[in-house]
């Protein structure tokens, strides 16, 4: 998916991968994001950590790690 923060200029956006891998009855879910601005990489991971990976915790109750 195509994906940005709204301070990004115009018209960039990074490209976001997310897999799920089966292992043994549990998944895995990986994510990879590509054309992240270098000064925009501890921000976005922060972010994505605060805004998606622990509300997937909450939800669901599993513990997430992130990268």
């Amino acid at each position: 998916m195509k994906w940005r923060f709204k301070s990004w200029p115009e018209g960039h956006f990074a490209t976001i991968t997310l897999t799920f891998i089966d292992k043994n009855g549990e998944t895995e879910l990986c994510m990879e994001g590509r054309g992240i601005p270098a000064p925009e990489e501890e921000r976005t991971r922060q972010g994505w950590q605060r805004y998606y990976f622990e509300g997937l915790q909450q939800t669901f109750g599993y513990g997430a790690r992130l990268f």
